[in-house]
Parts: C-alpha cells; structure tokens; sequence
C-alpha cells in the first residue's frame, strides 16, 4: 500500500511536464494518478470493512464412525504391521 502511494505521489509531483504535451500528456498524466487512487481505496476497503457475520453451524456432526472398530477411519489401514520394519 505504501509503494502505491510514494509511486502515485511521485509520479504527481515528478511528472508535471507531461502537462504541457496536450491531450495526450494530460491523459498520460491523470491515469496514473486515477489507477493508484483506486488501487489504494481497493486495498484500504478490507481493512475498514465491518467483520463478517457468523454463519450458525448446522450443528455438531457425529463422531461415532470414527470411534467403532469397524468404522471408516478403519478401513484402510492395515490389519498387521508390515513385517520385516
């Protein structure tokens, strides 16, 4: 953020002469200008936006599977502890 703003600031106040070059030098002097403005209030916006509300939780998911013997978790380990380890 601070980059984007010491290069808009050094581009408005280094870059006077790009005036004086008609419409073209005017265009090429403002645009910068407009792009880091908006490039700073898009990078301050999440920091002052207000935080997000909580979803409620759908309610608390059954852990049963996980603790039967013969449950999912189970299924794909190996019944023995491979030999020669």
């Amino acid at each position: 953020m601070a980059g984007v703003g010491y290069g808009t600031w050094r581009h408005i106040s280094g870059n006077t002469g790009l005036l004086s070059q008609g419409r073209w030098g005017i265009l090429a002097y403002v645009t910068p200008i407009v792009l880091g403005a908006v490039l700073i209030i898009l990078m301050l916006k999440p920091l002052l936006a207000a935080p997000a509300a909580r979803q409620p939780s759908p309610g608390r998911r059954s852990t049963a599977w996980m603790r039967a013997p013969n449950g999912l978790a189970f299924a794909y380990l190996p019944s023995r502890p491979p030999q020669g380890h």
